[in-house]
C-alpha cells in the first residue's frame, strides 16, 4: 500500500518555537545509558499506522551534565550543540546537531531567533558572526539586529542604515536620522523627525504626507487626516478606502458600522462599493457579516433571505 508521508517538520515545530518550556525540547532526546540520541529525519506512516524514524547520537556527551537549553541549543559541561534543519535531497528535511567550536561554556547564553553569545563572539545557530560586536549587539525584532557599527536585516548588513539612530517602528516600518524605511526600502520624501505610525496598520503620516504602506497619498490632507479603521481614513474633504478616494462619501457624517461596512447620510458602503439598494436611515448591523434595512437582509454586500437575519436576532 502507498505510504502516507508525514514530515517530522510538523512535529518538531515545538523544537523550533521560541518557547521557554524545555520539556518540549527534551522529548526529542532519548537518553540511553551514557549516550544521548535525537530524532533526526522524517518518519513514514502507512495505512496500518506503522511508523519509523531515524535517530542520531550526540558524540562525546557527558551524560551527567547534559541539558537541553531550548531554542536550538543543548550542552554539557564543556560543549554546546546547535540543532538546525538541512535538506540534503531537497525533499526530506533532516534535523542535524552540530558542535559549536571555540566556545566559552561559562559565559554562553541563548538570545533570540537562533542567536547566542559568549564573552568573545555572537553566534547565529552554530556559525560565529565575527563581524558583530559582542558588547553592543542587540536584537530589535524578527527582522533586524544591530551593533555599534551596522544594522542587519535578516543577518545581512545594510550599509545605508545608521546604526546609532536606527529604530523599528512596526513590523514593516523603521527609521533612522536620515530616512524612513518600508520593508528595508527608503520611503522617498518621508520626514523621519515627524513620521508617526498607528500600530501595525498600513497607514502612517508625517508633517507633509499621509502614507499607505510605502506610498505617499498626495491627495490626503495630513493635518486633518483621521484613521477610522484598518482600511478607512478621512480628511476634511474626502473619505478613503485603503489608498483610493471613496467617491460620493460624505466625510462629516461618515461612520464605520462593521469592519467592512460603513455609512453616511446618503449611502451604505461595503469596502469601496456603494450598496445603492440599502436604506442608510434604517440600516442596522446584525453581526460582522450580516446587516439589514427595513426591507431586506444582506450578507456582506449580497442580498439574502430575510430569515437569515431573523435567525440571528
Amino acid at each position: 500500500m502507498k505510504n502516507i508521508k508525514v514530515l517530522l517538520l510538523i512535529s518538531t515545530l515545538f523544537l523550533f518555537s521560541c518557547s521557554d518550556d524545555f520539556s518540549d525540547f527534551k522529548k526529542w532526546y532519548n537518553v540511553k545509558s551514557d549516550k544521548v540520541y535525537y530524532t533526526t529525519v522524517v518518519w513514514e506512516r502507512n495505512i496500518d499506522g506503522d511508523t519509523r524514524s531515524k535517530t542520531e547520537r550526540l558524540k562525546d556527551i557527558d551524560i551527567k551534565s547534559f541539558e537541553v537549553l531550548g531554542d536550538y541549543y543543548s550542552k554539557d559541561k564543556d560543549k554546546v550543540y546547535c540543532c538546525h534543519w538541512i535538506s540534503p535531497d531537497d525533499i526530506r528535511p533532516m534535523l542535524e546537531c552540530i558542535k559549536i567550536e571555540n566556545i566559552d561554556i561559562n559565559t554562553f547564553e541563548i538570545l533570540e531567533g537562533g542567536y547566542a553569545k559568549d564573552k568573545n563572539n555572537i553566534f547565529y545557530f552554530w556559525k560565529v558572526k565575527e563581524e558583530l560586536d559582542v558588547e553592543s549587539f542587540r536584537i530589535l525584532d524578527r527582522t533586524y539586529t544591530k551593533d555599534k557599527n551596522y544594522v542587519y536585516k535578516r543577518n545581512r548588513k545594510v550599509e545605508k542604515m545608521d546604526s546609532k539612530t536606527f529604530e523599528v517602528l512596526t513590523t514593516l516600518r523603521s527609521k533612522d536620522k536620515n530616512y524612513v524605511y518600508y520593508n528595508g526600502d527608503i520611503i522617498e520624501g518621508a520626514d523621519p523627525v515627524t513620521f508617526e505610525t498607528f500600530g501595525d496598520r498600513m497607514y502612517a503620516r508625517d508633517k507633509n504626507y499621509v502614507y499607505y504602506k510605502d506610498r505617499i497619498l498626495e491627495w490626503v490632507d495630513s493635518t486633518t487626516f483621521k484613521l477610522l479603521s484598518i482600511d478607512y481614513i478621512k480628511d476634511k474633504d474626502n473619505v478613503y478606502y485603503k489608498d483610493s478616494i471613496l467617491r460620493w462619501a460624505d466625510p462629516i457624517t461618515f461612520e464605520i458600522s462593521t469592519g467592512r461596512h460603513a455609512k453616511d447620510k446618503n449611502n451604505v458602503y461595503y469596502e469601496d462599493n456603494i450598496l445603492k439598494w440599502v436604506n442608510p436611515v434604517t440600516f442596522e448591523v446584525i453581526d460582522r457579516i450580516y446587516v439589514k434595512d427595513n426591507n431586506y437582509c444582506y450578507k456582506r454586500q449580497n442580498l439574502v433571505e430575510k430569515s437569515e437575519c431573523e435567525d440571528l436576532q
